[in-house]
């Protein structure tokens, strides 16, 4: 079993009891008075466990295969990009909230805890704190056919992040910007066919009037297209051709709209030095632009 979702585990209940763990805003909430250093990674995929209701699933389920069908659902969740750590957490909140002692479930040996047949209100009348122990040190942890080494580094190698590289990304962005050349033509014929430029001239179309419209216009499309694209796919389509991913640099979960709102406006700010901040793609180990690294985000291989 993994140190760290041990460790914030048994923190959470001391202080707090196994109700936090039924409650997601209260979870959330203590979870984040941690230090930020600390289990990055356990924190947010414990997180994403609780939010998704496994601890009251987990309470609620009549017996242990109740609970394997809820991790199953777990590992279909795209959140959970390690598989291995969305098992070990339903098995954790499995053993914490129920006491469930089997060899599926990582207990340790000659646990107080009862069986899966006891009632739920001798669990709840249970106050002390699930036993303490350590993970294994010389063996692995194996569970229903997936191994998870001690010490693994995070992703395990079998998950190990592809980065898209400079080429991929510049082909991506002009295959973006035919599209979006494409949507702003369309609107525009569609503006002129419902009348909207009947009392202009032709002199009128260069006028700067018209032409800060047309730019205004075409930021506006350009905005809707990529946050659009970015909240739904977390990739725009000409990423999707190379099957990347936008992703949140600390967790390779979903990045919020703050970033997703951030990297965009960071744009400007890689293009403004005769575009330096998109060619740092070619160098940077993690094939980050300025704005990925202003805004904390990857393109990864989905």
């Amino acid at each position: 079993m993994d140190s760290g979702f041990i460790s914030i585990t048994q923190r959470l209940v001391s202080e707090q009891g196994k109700n936090a763990l039924l409650d997601p805003k209260q979870c959330k909430a203590h979870l984040s008075d941690y230090a930020k250093g600390e289990f990055k990674k356990e924190r947010h995929l414990l997180m994403v466990a609780i939010e998704a209701g496994a601890a009251k699933e987990i309470v609620n389920a009549s017996d242990l295969a109740t609970c394997k069908k809820i991790q199953a659902r777990f590992l279909k969740d795209e959140r959970f990009i390690d598989e291995t750590a969305a098992c070990e957490i339903v098995d954790l909140l499995a053993f914490v909230l129920r006491g469930d002692n089997s060899q599926s479930i990582a207990t340790p040996p000659n646990s107080q805890y009862a069986s899966p047949s006891t009632s739920q209100s001798q669990y709840a009348s249970q106050q002390s704190a699930y036993p303490q122990y350590a993970p294994p040190q010389q063996q692995s942890y194996q569970q229903n056919g997936y191994q998870y080494p001690p010490n693994t580094s995070y992703p395990p190698q079998s998950q190990q992040i592809k980065y898209i590289g400079f080429w991929a990304r510049l082909t991506a962005d002009i295959i973006d910007n035919v599209l979006l050349f494409a949507i702003f033509f369309a609107l525009f014929f569609i503006m002129g066919a419902m009348g909207f430029f009947n009392s202009m001239s032709d002199s009128d179309f260069d006028a700067p009037p018209f032409q800060a419209f047309a730019n205004i216009v075409g930021m506006v499309v350009a905005f809707i297209y990529a946050i659009a694209f970015w909240a739904t796919k977390q990739a725009t389509p000409g990423k999707m051709i190379f099957g990347a991913k936008i992703v949140d640099a600390k967790t390779l979960g979903k990045p919020s709209g703050g970033q997703l709102v951030g990297r965009y406006f960071a744009y400007i700010i890689s293009a403004i030095p005769l575009c330096l901040g998109f060619l740092w793609v070619a160098f940077d180990s993690q094939k980050r632009g300025w704005h990925d690294m202003l805004a904390g985000t990857l393109v990864i291989k989905a």
